[in-house]
């Protein structure tokens, strides 16, 4: 069972990484929109935009596949210690029933 809790710790903090991905995203494409609606005739800004966009999609879809691929790996893992994530070893059947 420790194992099991271990493993989605892991997944948790990599799911963790992915939000900061995203934040940092929220915030860089902030700081460049705003840069353009200061200088809206800057192309040089605009063409910053438009290759950071790009970058950051290259990104977010490496993102959606971990986050696929840890939902994944948490429905297999749960799914094969279900049994004994719902009666731990050294409990009675009466105890596990609290736990569930």
């Amino acid at each position: 069972m420790l194992a099991v809790v271990e493993q989605v710790s892991s997944l948790s903090q990599t799911l963790a990484s992915v939000r900061s991905m995203e934040q940092k995203y929220y915030t860089e494409r902030a700081q460049l929109e705003k840069a353009v609606l200061k200088v809206p005739e800057s192309r040089m800004l605009q063409l910053e935009l438009l290759t950071s966009e790009e970058g950051w999609w290259i990104e977010a879809e490496r993102a959606w596949r971990v986050l696929i691929r840890c939902s994944l790996l948490a429905y297999t893992m749960l799914a094969r210690n279900m049994d004994r994530l719902k009666e731990p070893a050294g409990k009675s059947s009466s105890a596990a029933l609290y736990y569930q």
